[in-house]
């Protein structure tokens, strides 16, 4: 029984050593790396219209401009997809 409590003791211990090394070094991993990445600023297109810059496939622009149109939210421009009529268009930068 005393070997026992023994183990769970040190099973203990190193799970505290370890959290508290996670809880050390977590934060700095963290601040690192940054959540958001940035490919595109959409501030220069206006809202409901399809970006210039980007590529379609051959033959595909027109179903491209049907699908993705710049959005805001805010001060925030961005990209929105709607494609309703499963047209399912890539595009490219």
């Amino acid at each position: 029984m005393e070997q026992n409590n023994m183990r769970l003791g040190k099973l203990c211990l190193k799970g505290l050593f370890l959290f508290l090394t996670l809880v050390m070094v977590a934060p700095s991993a963290v601040e690192a790396v940054s959540p958001v990445k940035v490919v595109e600023s959409f501030s220069r297109y206006k809202v409901g219209q399809f970006p210039k810059a980007l590529r379609t496939y051959p033959f595909q622009r027109g179903k491209a401009k049907e699908v993705y149109k710049i959005a805001e939210e805010g001060s925030n421009r961005f990209l929105r997809a709607v494609d309703e009529k499963d047209i399912s268009v890539q595009v490219m930068r």
